[in-house]
Order: C-alpha cells, then sequence, then structure tokens
C-alpha cells in the first residue's frame, strides 16, 4: 500500500484495520494462556500431593469450559482496542491526506493510557506470562532430574540381561533443558522489541513518529513477525525434543500416506503413533515428568502404550 501508492488499497485497509487489530489481539492474547494453561496441567502431572491432584483432575476434566473460559476473557480485555484506534477524515485534503489513523477516545485518555495500556497491558500480556512460564518450566526440569537420579539409584547395572543405557537417561534431561531454553528464548525475543516501543512511545510518541517515521514503520511491522515466528517455532521445538510429539508426528505422516493410498483399517482406539519407536526417532524424552515405559521390551512394541479414556476423553499413557 506504502510501496505502490495505491490509493484503493488505502481505503480498503481504513475499513477493516480496527477490526482485524481488535480480532487479532484476542486471537493472540487466548493464544498465550493456552499455552500457560498447557503448561500449567503439565506441571500439575509432574508433581503428587492432594491439592495439585484435584487441580490436576479438574482440568482434565473441564478442558473444554476452561478454555471456552480463556477465550472469553481475552476478548473481554482486549476488545478495547477496537476502541484505542480511530480514523479521521480530513475533508480539505485529498488522497491519502483525507484519513487518517489515530488514537482513539480511551487511547486520548492520559490516565487509561498509563495505568491500562501501558502498566497493566505489559505486566499481564509480556512480564508475568514469561515469568509463570519461566517458573514452571524450571520447576519441570528439575523434577526431570531428580525422577532421573532416583531412577539410576534404584536401577541396577544390569537390567533384563543388557546393560543400562546411561545416555538416554541423561538424554531426557539435556532436552528438556534445551527445550525450556529454546521456548523462553523464543517468547522474550517476540516480545522484547514490542516492549521497548511501548516505553518509548509512552514516554515521547512524537520523538518516534516524527524523527524515526520510517524506522518506526518496519519496527510496527517486524513485532508482528516476531509473534508470528516465535508462534511457528513451537511445534518444531517440540518435535526435536518430546519423544511422544516426534514419534507421533513421524507416525501420523506415515500413515496419511498410507490412508491416501490404500485407505485406513485401524480401529477408533487404536493410537499407533506413541507404540514403537521409528527408526528415525533419534531425540530425548518429553519434559514432563510423568512414568517412563521402556519403548524397547517386546511388549511395548507389540501393544500400544496408550489407552483412549472415556471418561475424560484423552488418550493416557
Amino acid at each position: 500500500m506504502d510501496y505502490y501508492m495505491y490509493l484503493p488499497l488505502w481505503h480498503i485497509f481504513l475499513s477493516y484495520v480496527r477490526i482485524v487489530m481488535t480480532e487479532s489481539n484476542c486471537a493472540m492474547f487466548a493464544s498465550m494462556l493456552m499455552i500457560v494453561l498447557a503448561t500449567t496441567e503439565r506441571f500439575l502431572k509432574t508433581f503428587d500431593g492432594k491439592t495439585i491432584s484435584v487441580c490436576r483432575k479438574f482440568l482434565e476434566r473441564n478442558r473444554y469450559g476452561v478454555s471456552a473460559f480463556c477465550i472469553f476473557l481475552a476478548v473481554a480485555y482486549k476488545h478495547v482496542i477496537y476502541y484505542e484506534l480511530d480514523v479521521e477524515h480530513h475533508p480539505d485534503c485529498k488522497d491519502f491526506e483525507e484519513f487518517e489513523i489515530v488514537a482513539g477516545p480511551y487511547a486520548i485518555n492520559p490516565t487509561y493510557s498509563l495505568f491500562f495500556m501501558f502498566f497493566l497491558r505489559n505486566t499481564l500480556d509480556r512480564i508475568l506470562p514469561f515469568l509463570v512460564l519461566l517458573t514452571m518450566n524450571i520447576l519441570i526440569v528439575k523434577a526431570v532430574k531428580e525422577d532421573e537420579r532416583l531412577k539410576l539409584q534404584k536401577e541396577s547395572v544390569v537390567s533384563n540381561g543388557k546393560s543400562v543405557n546411561l545416555k538416554s537417561h541423561r538424554r531426557n534431561v539435556k532436552d528438556a533443558t534445551r527445550a525450556l531454553i529454546s521456548l523462553v528464548s523464543i517468547y522474550l525475543l517476540s516480545q522484547s522489541l514490542q516492549v521497548f516501543l511501548t516505553v518509548w512511545e509512552t514516554i515521547n510518541r512524537s520523538s518516534l513518529e516524527d524523527g524515526f517515521p520510517v524506522m518506526y514503520s518496519y519496527l510496527n511491522d517486524i513485532v508482528s513477525i516476531f509473534t508470528l515466528l516465535a508462534s511457528c517455532l513451537r511445534f518444531p521445538i517440540y518435535f526435536c525434543c518430546n519423544r511422544l510429539i516426534h514419534t507421533a508426528s513421524i507416525d501420523t505422516l506415515h500413515g496419511m500416506r498410507l490412508t491416501c493410498f490404500m485407505g485406513s483399517s485401524k480401529k477408533p482406539q487404536e493410537y499407533s503413533p506413541i507404540h514403537g519407536i521409528p527408526n528415525s526417532l533419534e531425540c530425548g524424552g518429553a519434559i514432563d515428568g510423568g512414568s517412563k515405559t521402556s519403548l524397547s521390551s517386546p511388549e511395548s512394541i507389540s501393544k500400544p502404550s496408550a489407552v483412549y479414556d472415556e471418561k475424560l476423553q484423552e488418550w493416557r499413557l
């Protein structure tokens, strides 16, 4: 639009910019809540305790309701974005100067701009989720390390007539730590530029718009790209560092290829991605500290190691 100076495209953009900005902010905040919710459930499955067990069962039995509440909360919290933007019409001007995107009625309020848009939004959207995710993932990694240490102490050097592979135990901790560092790093990088721009806009917005208009435009685009890139990189990270996700992904793609040519003959209660280890599996264990079944035994290969729980409506190891 700015590059080609195409006026009709500018008018089309003005017609939907407020709606799309509101929708995208609602979606991003709901996505963040879902990540925190999933990490919380994994955290509760890692540790034992009466209160933890009650909370874990509540989340497992009410996933649809809790997820719907997160979406509702995101919409209720972010719908004000629509009133923070406005399109101003200048009838005396022509072409691109006729319409201008300006601060809306909410944004021009100094109290609202300072306390809600700056302090509250940066705290709830960026700082607090980052600290919560970082804390829970650190505790999960520590639990995995402790679980591996106790397992090495209890297990004998010889198991089923074969030597215990100590490298596989260390690999679980190494991959869990690597996944933690990767996820936290991309989240921090995707949010740091937004925090920097928000602080600058709050302190002296005119210097940013008048002194560095081109840089300001590019930085706003980069912020959106960083957010999308951080979301896209989550699955590759888990794919490389989570044994179950890696195995399920490989076998699911293989099953889809077979289904396209030969059709599917599996029963709904069979969950083939988890049982057996494909030759291409080179990654380590999962991040969570749950119980781990030896997949190298004949029983784990001949039988599916996941059972569908009708009550919880999920596959459980």
